[in-house]
């Protein structure tokens, strides 16, 4: 073999004299090259069929998402029908890839015409074609391959793969596997991922976690270090066990923990493994430090030094959360720290190397530098079993330490080794990466020369490479912000960030709070008391006398708001902590909402003035009440909409939650708003609660709160303006072809945050009767949510926190009684010792139409139903009054639409949790009982509208020409209307058909979060009624006719003389009737009479009285209700085909 003499001839001139670096480079070139010739002499036919497949996916990415489908999603159900059925879709989705070799194409054929009797066939040989790259679990496969690896002289690291670890019991049991792996013969070494060793990792409770963490790995290294392997040639070595590194926030604690627990006495002696990734910044230094780490304990560590395969799903997290991408920003910045971590490594004493590479390149590099250093034992050449199989014996020809890092799956956790696989297909497809160039790689060819030019530049750059960290978030200081055109989301705090952790013990050791509120009422400060009725009414007084801040005043003032909050942040968490019993997971979001809302605000405030047809002017006396359950970020919104609008509010605090109300009105009033704009009127909730709400001064409310509390209020006040986010009965969907562990941990957070005390929170799983059978996915199911740590917030080890009183009513009965038919999957159990402290309940059995399906239960209780299938699902999800948030589980794009089609609820997600609405990203409010008033939802580019009543300067400009049945109609109105009111009905008609076709028949996506779309959508309102009245103008009742027929709203009119709409009728589509539907909302062009209006309101209806509009972007608000769709569509960070938004071109759209 030429090749090998050649390379063996480069190898042994390296040991010989010295080397510049550019020349180590140039051998590491020839050697590559020798290499590369070996690899292509000994592949097998098996390696040019795997290469050619590969090859084909690269020229072919929608090839490659259909294999990543069907793999991803056919495998979900065990019903073969089911599956066939999924199949087929797919092939009908994207085709049988042309890409796919013949024999491929034919057997995927047979599998769509026979169908369900090839699904075991089809399944075995699935798992065959990937035990190339994950190899069987079972006992007897496994031994076999290990062995036979064995004798060829390769090291196996065994990496188990299973379901996600949800639960402590699970990790246990993984626990347990790991440690029978370590007392097996064959076995020499593994690789452990802390997120396996324990369920519950918590950053914030750091000690706590690695307390737990430390105890579990001591029991392997306790394991590896008390048995011995013995190698093919008699060599005795004890067990190995490395740490893998997996997301970034897990870099320090993982590290973290390798050190304390291997600094301990009983494992001075003891030799393990750790692995950096080199695409992390971070690393180089962490190098240093381990390296010098490991020279003290004088017992040599071994340091795996990767390029880093979670990249995708690190820009996921860094969009969503609004953080620094934590990585380099260019492929060559990784590949030059990777080589420069290989010479540090490789040139220091005290540590052994893994190179964990299949780049030729890297390789022969890592061999010569080795070489030339004399220090060949100590490395390792690590690749992945199965990929680059050629490339692996050609080196083992040259060098002999070869360890194959080796994923392992039995039959019944294959499913689970999607992720792996994921990963794995990128590798061998993604233009960027070496291994999808191997295919067609000659040395001295096109190819070879650009891929040597990368390695040289990578290898001899000049270009200074930074050490720090991407991510420099440290509350501790507030860094300046720029004033935008365009909104951007406020970042939540990260706490992989040991600056942070610090700030927060530090806030919640040394905060102290007033016990008791102050009143603020026309501007003077009253201590000692609640608000009485003649505080309410000096209160009112001073707020209609009050002067509107003009426009750029305001949108000054919202902007130095939310400076403020941004400075206060530490504070209002820990005033949440105490005051409203919540975590610091939960509070710290919140702060990043309220500021959201202010600047968001501010923003949308301007957009709306700049309109030059239209002349806002503000509703007058606002009330603001929101709920106890977010006393921060609630009560910013509202204030905020309000005061931008340039209404004066009276800001009443829950009860509950009043020091955390009096923090949040500091802020405004530090920020420059007077207090006489601003009022702090805190009050019971009976009679003077009661004559705040129904006083005539009162010119709108706003409320967050239960249902009968807007109802009360409307009873209370008829004429007053509300606007209600109440209640939710909020419901999961799960079907057989949802990736149950994702679906599983969503449920968790949706129901048990915030210990289920939120309007959004999930209270009902639906399942699919194939899933809820599965005693796996209860057991699964059960085993995560008693995991969750139950206990008082200030210990931020617990998740699970105190309700904010005594349970009573609903609540009571949902946690102490089962309804008929119901059972304890998981009972919840009181603590002796505090009584507001329940641990989380599950119940399984729920029947359609009982107690717990019905009733919002505000509290730590999820309900389970099983459903025949979708349809099935979506009836019992649909039959609540309520319709506030909605989720659904399912990889099956046909199940998503289904779902998003028949749901009725504002805020709809798929394949995520269903709480955490974030301003602009995902609007919030429902629909149904869930919202009071026009409907326009918070944090939305509507929201703002609802506090403000437009005056229409001159008719707009934008228009289209009717056409169709509106061009007819316009004769038609030619010859019934004077010329000025035909003129007015085109000129409103022409505008909306304008908003209709280039605004609210569009969906609208402003964030463009990498992974997850989030769109806002207009949908007709199905229960509208028009109510004429004797003062309309028959005019103004055709353009409503026309707007509802032009947003296709059906629309019902009440006491409309039918000769006179006869000619009409025809064209619009209008139901008159003489009487009013149950639960209907009613549009009056005029204001009823108290009496009609109070009697509508008895009867459970909505009413809303405003006169039509010519501004389509206005007008038509009337007709539809926004829903908030969000999806995370991507797959462990894959995006399928989809392209990475362009985040640097974002622009806020009306």
């Amino acid at each position: 073999m030429e090749w090998l003499k050649q390379a063996q001839l480069s190898l042994n001139e390296v040991k010989r004299g010295s080397w510049t670096d550019e020349q180590l480079v140039e051998k590491a070139i020839d050697l590559a090259a020798c290499v590369l010739q070996g690899a292509e002499s000994l592949k097998t036919r098996e390696d040019r069929r795997w290469e050619s497949e590969i090859a084909g996916m690269m020229r072919d990415p929608k090839g490659k998402a259909f294999a990543v489908a069907v793999i991803d999603e056919c495998l979900r159900t065990e019903d073969p029908k089911r599956m066939i059925d999924q199949f087929r879709s797919l092939v009908h989705q994207y085709g049988i890839p042309r890409s796919f070799p013949l024999k491929r194409k034919v057997q995927l054929g047979l599998l769509f015409l026979v169908g369900s009797p090839l699904v075991n066939l089809f399944k075995q040989r699935l798992r065959q074609e990937m035990a190339r790259i994950i190899m069987p679990g079972e006992e007897i496969p496994l031994i076999n391959h290990i062995e036979k690896r064995a004798k060829e002289g390769v090291k196996v690291n065994l990496n188990r793969i299973g379901e996600a670890i949800l639960g402590e019991s699970e990790a246990k049991k993984r626990l347990k596997l790991y440690l029978e792996d370590l007392r097996r013969n064959e076995v020499e070494c593994i690789s452990v991922k802390i997120s396996t060793l324990y369920s519950q990792l918590n950053l914030v409770s750091w000690e706590k976690t690695l307390e737990i963490l430390s105890e579990r790995l001591r029991l392997l290294y306790r394991t590896a270090k008390a048995h011995v392997y013995i190698r093919e040639n008699g060599e005795r070595v004890t067990k190995f066990v490395t740490l893998d590194m997996e997301e970034y926030r897990d870099l320090q604690l993982t590290k973290e923990l390798f050190q304390r627990v291997l600094d301990e006495e009983e494992f001075a002696t003891l030799s393990a493994g750790i692995v950096l990734q080199a695409y992390l910044p971070d690393s180089y230094p962490l190098l240093k430090e381990l390296i010098a780490w490991s020279k003290m304990r004088q017992v040599p560590i071994k340091i795996r030094i990767v390029k880093g395969a979670n990249l995708a799903m690190e820009r996921v997290d860094a969009s969503n959360h609004v953080w620094p991408l934590v990585t380099y920003s260019t492929k060559e910045e990784i590949d030059a720290n990777f080589k420069r971590m290989l010479r540090l490594a490789i040139a220091e004493q005290g540590i052994l190397v893994g190179v964990g590479s299949h780049n030729l390149f890297d390789i022969a590099y890592a061999l010569i530098l080795a070489v030339h250093g004399h220090v060949e034992e100590k490395v390792d050449i690590e690749m992945l079993e199965g990929m680059a199989n050629p490339i692996r014996l050609a080196v083992q020809h040259l060098f002999k330490n070869i360890l194959l890092y080796t994923p392992v799956a039995k039959a019944e956790e294959f499913v689970y080794a999607f992720a792996y696989l994921l990963r794995r297909f990128d590798e061998n497809t993604a233009r960027e990466n070496f291994i999808s160039h191997l295919f067609d790689l000659k040395p001295y060819s096109k190819e070879w020369m650009d891929q040597k030019s990368r390695f040289m530049l990578s290898a001899l750059t000049q270009k200074p490479l930074s050490d720090l960290p991407k991510r420099t978030q440290d509350r501790h200081f507030l860094n300046p912000t720029e004033r935008c055109c365009h909104f951007t989301n406020e970042a939540d705090t990260d706490w992989s960030l040991q600056q942070n952790r610090k700030w927060i013990e530090q806030i919640l050791c040394n905060t102290s709070f007033v016990k008791q509120a102050p009143l603020v009422v026309a501007g003077k400060l009253i201590e000692g008391r609640l608000a009485t009725k003649d505080d309410v009414d000096c209160a009112l007084s001073c707020a209609q006398e009050q002067k509107c801040l003009d426009v750029s005043e305001r949108a000054f003032l919202l902007e130095k708001t939310a400076e403020v909050m941004r400075k206060k942040r530490g504070e209002l968490i820990a005033v949440m902590v105490a005051d409203g019993r919540k975590t610091i997971y939960e509070a710290d979001p919140e702060i990043s909402e309220a500021i959201d809302f202010l600047t968001y605000y501010r923003i949308n405030l301007l957009e709306w003035h700049s309109m030059q047809d239209v002349q806002w002017s503000p509703r007058g006396v606002i009330v603001v009440t929101p709920p106890w359950n977010f006393p921060c970020s609630i009560p910013t919104g509202g204030i905020a909409a309000a005061l931008a609008t340039g209404n004066r509010v009276l800001f009443k605090p829950a009860p509950e939650t009043v020091l955390t109300g009096w923090e949040v009105a500091k802020i405004f009033w530090e920020a420059g708003w007077s207090q006489e704009i601003l009022q702090f009127v805190p009050c019971n909730e009976t009679d003077v609660g009661n004559a705040l709400i129904s006083d005539s001064r009162v010119d709108g409310i706003i409320l967050t709160g239960a249902t009968e509390t807007a109802r009360h209020f409307l009873k209370s006040n008829p004429k007053t303006f509300l606007t209600a986010e109440t209640g939710g009965k909020n419901s999961l969907i799960i079907t057989q072809l949802a990736d149950r562990d994702l679906a599983i941990r969503d449920l968790i957070h949706s129901a048990f945050g915030h210990a289920g005390q939120k309007c959004s929170a999930c209270s009902l799983a639906i399942v699919e009767k194939a899933l809820y059978d599965d005693p796996t996915f209860l057991s699964q199911l059960k085993d995560a949510v008693s995991s969750l740590p139950v206990g008082i917030p200030e210990d931020p080890y617990h998740q699970i926190n105190p309700l904010i009183r005594s349970p009573e009513g609903a609540l009571l009965r949902g946690l102490t009684q089962l309804e008929k038919g119901e059972e304890w999957l998981l009972p919840p159990k009181q603590d002796p010792n505090h009584r507001h402290l329940f641990s989380p309940g599950i119940k399984i059995g729920v029947r359609e139409g009982s107690f717990t399906h019905q009733t919002e239960l505000f509290g730590p209780v999820l309900g389970l139903m099983r459903a025949e299938n979708l349809s099935h699902a979506l009836r019992l999800a649909n039959g609540t009054r309520y319709g506030l948030t909605a989720g659904i589980h399912t990889l099956d794009q046909r199940e998503q639409k289904l779902w998003l089609e028949g749901i009725q609820a504002g805020n709809c997600y798929i394949n995520r949790g269903i709480t955490g609405a974030i301003v602009q990203r995902q609007p919030f409010g429902g629909c149904k009982e869930s919202s009071f008033g026009p409907g326009a939802k918070a944090g939305g580019p509507n929201y703002l509208t609802q506090y403000m009543i437009p005056h229409i300067r001159s008719l707009p400009t934008e228009g289209l020409p009717p056409k169709g049945k509106y061009r007819y109609l316009s004769h038609l109105i030619e010859t019934h209307f004077p010329f000025e009111q035909k003129r007015l009905w085109e000129s409103c008609v022409g505008n909306y058909l304008f908003y209709w076709e280039y605004y609210f028949s569009r969906s609208h996506e402003p964030s463009q979060i990498v992974g997850q779309d989030n769109l806002l959508c207009y949908r007709p309102r199905m229960n509208l009624t028009l109510f004429v009245q004797p003062e309309d103008q028959p005019i103004d009742l055709l353009i409503v006719l026309t707007a509802a027929n032009i947003c296709k709203a059906p629309l019902t009119v009440v006491g409309l003389d039918p000769i006179w709409i006869a000619p009409f009728q025809s064209y619009l589509d209008c139901n008159v009737q003489d009487s009013i539907a149950p639960s209907s909302r009613i549009r009056c062009l005029q204001p009823p009479s108290k009496e009609q209006k109070q009697h509508w309101i008895e009867q459970g209806h909505q009413v809303i009285s405003a006169p039509p509009v010519a501004h389509g972007r206005l007008e038509l608000l009337h007709y539809l209700r926004e829903v908030s769709i969000s999806t995370d569509y991507h797959r462990y960070g894959n995006l399928g085909y989809r392209v990475i938004p362009d985040v640097s071109c974002r622009r806020c759209r009306r």
